[in-house]
């Protein structure tokens, strides 16, 4: 049985001993469903779970029923991927009765919330391959079963509504069980379901580890680089273009698999528009040449396009990164999925462009012509699994989006109609102004089947909280979408405190909600429940890591909670997700000054200077300065001392950029007086009260500042600075040089002062300033004393 797996994974097909066996080569499954004579019929339609666990003990039908399990899992793919057969369940799997199929299905919803996408068919074939393929996992050692596994588990998550905790658990011990695997062959197969899975479930980094791992097992070495080219018909001048340096190992060896049909693929059709070319023409017509990859190559080369995709912001330019991934795939052409995946995920690109729009439905189109034709199993199986294939009413579905973007409303509609896509018919109907139709079909259908997501579609249609409470009660209180929307119902209207239960209820059902978490967290901020919020946002930081601001709002969780270190670890990670936002590096810079961080504090204050040229935190500049200037212990226990050479760096590269500014004056002065150890201390010493005086001259310039108070107080306390640093200064002729420029702009600030601020009533001071004010007095008496000394002594 391991040999006939391996052969059938691997497409090496040909001669079987069995008939079974033959007739799964040959991608029969539903005869060898049928054909299966080792179950006892009477206990299957009984107890189906129980008959099949039975037989997956028994070792003399186990590798049977492991058969039997892969050709319901390959049906399954079969009908839902390509255009369904409309074979009734009943005539697959005779036993299958009205009383066990809700049994069966049962199983797939491990959480007991979710349930199974409306479009999916045959879901009853899906649950059979899931109870033997995924729950008996255990009693399957064998790399290549387990591998089956993995690809049946991943099935059944894209048939969810919701992503599912245990699936994810029970898949992750799966992935545990192949660490270590040995076979060489099964490797890059193992790493691409890797790749996907973390994907899935948003663990973006383990994702990336495993797409890299999965290239390297393939030979291939992918980097990004640029290359001058011209990409309009029109460009003269050749310019650099995002393109990808593809290097491939002469020791692997490529798989031989039996080569597509081209008559059977979508054809590639052309741009044709009056500007762009069809690819970039290339200085370098190296870079044109066609890439003869196989498809486990160009299966990595889709992984990396995913991955790279998640990464990129939605912007204007992102195509061009991810457009030469998939350009590698269309000109070499080896599978059937690959080649489909590729040209719809080049539509999905295309619909943010009204220059390629048009080609974009009219290709999705052609993609779906072509499940017309009748492919072969064989051909349409191909790959399928590390394709990443969308099942067939995904690439209906994202016509139907290209239709609405066109503003084709009513053929979009009659698209989602089709498929039964009600969120899309709201939309839809809310447009054409008919919203009362939405909700009459929903109401249609419930009256056929009442399901909890149905109950949720018509509360979004009708806005009526009841419809949401009653899938609630029908999901016995375990559907997440039930508990999202009542949890959105309120979030709206601002009733935060009541949207925090229904929102913590819905994770509760389905951790891997990214929104929901986000929205968790700002309603709990809203609420200061500081706890709860900094548990969302830690939440989804530990899926998306590259979202700077749930990074920012998290360390202000922190902060309010007087957690600063975390918080400062916390800006650490959001600075590395947005390089260049200067408003979390200025919060990095608070915080850092706070723990006593100044390295940090320095780094992220020049940081904020590269990305907007001026900044100012005066706060921030004088605890920095006072800490280099008096040696307190910075976080690390030592001597805030060793800062002073950046912090003059720093504060002269302020004053050059807001010359105007006093404090940054002020700082720069008192740095370089107090820096008596430097060889050049006195030139240091004069130019530090050239620099205070320069500061004295930005506070007076300031309009009535003699009036208020707090510049008040800075002027006496820069003049109190200046006039020490005056009288320190070594050399008597400097001295009087220094002494004589600074007693004007000292006298008459002064003089404005008292004037200013001497009460008419009382012929007083504010009692603020009068201790200041009298050490000042006596500072600039001692200065002009000195200065007649000088001359007397001259």
């Amino acid at each position: 049985m391991e040999e006939l797996v391996r052969r059938y994974t691997f497409r090496k097909f040909g001669p079987a001993d069995k008939e079974a066996y033959g007739l799964f080569l040959d991608f029969k499954f539903e005869d060898v469903l049928r054909n299966a004579k080792y179950f006892d019929e009477e206990e299957l339609r009984k107890s189906p779970v129980k008959e099949l666990e039975s037989k997956i003990r028994n070792t003399e039908s186990k590798e049977d029923t492991f058969l039997f399990g892969l050709s319901c899992l390959e049906t399954f793919v079969a009908e839902n991927w390509s255009i369904p057969s409309g074979t009734p369940v009943e005539s697959i799997l005779p036993w299958l009765n009205s009383q066990n199929k809700p049994i069966l299905i049962e199983c797939l919803l491990k959480d007991g919330g979710e349930s199974v996408l409306g479009n999916a068919v045959l879901p009853e074939l899906l649950a059979v391959a899931n109870v033997i393929l995924v729950d008996n996992r255990s009693h399957f050692k064998e790399d290549v079963f387990l591998l089956w596994s993995l690809r049946c588990a991943l099935v059944v998550q894209s048939m969810l509504e919701e992503k599912s905790a245990t699936l994810y658990n029970n898949t992750k011990l799966l992935f545990d069980q192949f660490k270590g695997c040995g076979d060489e062959e099964l490797k890059p197969l193992i790493l691409l379901e890797e790749a996907k899975f973390n994907y899935l479930y948003h663990y973006i980094r383990e994702c990336e580890v495993a797409t890299s791992s999965a290239a390297a097992s393939v030979g291939l070495k992918i980097e990004d680089t640029g290359a001058l080219g011209k990409r309009t018909k029109f460009q003269v001048k050749e310019l650099p273009q995002f393109t990808l340096d593809v290097e491939e190992s002469s020791s692997y060896k490529k798989q031989s698999w039996e080569p597509v049909d081209k008559s059977y693929l979508a054809e590639d059709l052309q741009l044709n528009d009056e500007v762009r070319l069809e690819a970039i023409e290339f200085q370098d017509k190296e870079r044109e040449r066609v890439r003869e990859m196989d498809a486990l190559q160009q299966s990595c080369i889709l992984a990396r396009y995913f991955l790279k995709e998640r990464n990129l912001p939605v912007d204007d330019i992102s195509w061009q990164e991810l457009t030469p991934h998939l350009s590698l795939i269309l000109q070499h052409p080896v599978s059937w999925p690959i080649h489909s995946v590729a040209l719809f995920n080049r539509c999905k690109l295309e619909t943010k462009s009204r220059r390629t729009i048009e080609r974009a439905r009219a290709q999705l189109e052609t993609i779906l012509e072509t499940y017309l034709k009748n492919i072969p199993r064989k051909v349409f199986m191909d790959s399928i699994y590390i394709s990443r294939l969308p099942p067939k009413w995904k690439i209906e579905k994202e016509l139907g989006s290209i239709l609405l973007q066109l503003g084709a409303t009513k053929a979009a509609l009659d698209v989602f109609l089709k498929l039964e896509s009600w969120d899309e018919v709201i939309v839809c109907y809310n447009l054409l102004q008919l919203r009362h139709k939405s909700a009459q079909i929903i109401k249609q259908r419930l009256e056929e089947r009442e399901t909890p997501r149905l109950w949720c579609q018509l509360g979004d249609a009708t806005d009526d909280i009841k419809c949401y409470e009653k899938a609630l009660e029908l999901s016995k209180n375990k559907s997440a979408r039930a508990n999202k929307s009542l949890g959105l119902y309120y979030y709206y209207r601002k009733e935060y405190s009541a949207s925090i239960e229904h929102f913590q209820r819905s994770l509760d059902c389905s951790r891997f909600q990214l929104d929901v978490m986000l929205r968790l967290g700002f309603a709990a901020m809203e609420c200061e429940q500081w706890g709860v919020a900094a548990q969302a946002y830690r939440d989804y930081c530990s899926l998306e890591s590259d979202n700077f601001e749930a990074w920012n709002n998290l360390a202000n969780c922190y902060i309010k909670m007087s957690q600063k270190e975390r918080a400062w670890r916390v800006l650490q990670e959001a600075v590395r997700c947005d390089y260049d936002n200067w408003k979390v590096w200025d919060n990095l810079m608070v915080i850092s000054v706070d723990l006593g961080a100044f390295d940090e504090a320095i780094r992220a204050y020049n940081r904020i200077l590269d990305i907007k040229q001026t900044h100012i935190d005066d706060q921030v500049l004088q605890i920095m300065t006072e800490s280099a200037i008096s040696g307190i212990k910075d976080s690390a226990g030592d001597s805030s001392v060793k800062y002073r050479p950046q912090m003059v760096k720093l504060v002269a590269r302020i004053t050059v950029a807001l010359p105007k500014e006093p404090v940054p004056w002020s700082c720069y002065g008192r740095l370089l007086i107090n820096n008596s150890d430097s060889d050049t201390s006195a030139e240091n010493q004069v130019k530090g009260c050239q620099y205070l005086q320069k500061s004295l001259a930005a506070y007076t310039a300031k309009k009535g500042w003699d009036k208020d108070i707090k510049l008040v107080t800075h002027v006496l306390k820069t003049s109190c600075r200046l006039v020490s640093g005056v009288l320190n200064v070594q050399s008597e002729v400097q001295q009087l040089q220094v002494a004589n420029s600074a007693r004007l702009s000292l006298v008459s600030s002064f003089k404005m002062v008292e004037r200013s601020q001497t009460s008419i009533k009382s012929g007083n001071l504010p009692e603020e300033i009068q201790q200041l004010y009298t050490d000042t007095k006596a500072d600039i008496d001692s200065l002009l004393q000195r200065i007649e000394d000088i001359k007397a002594a001259s």
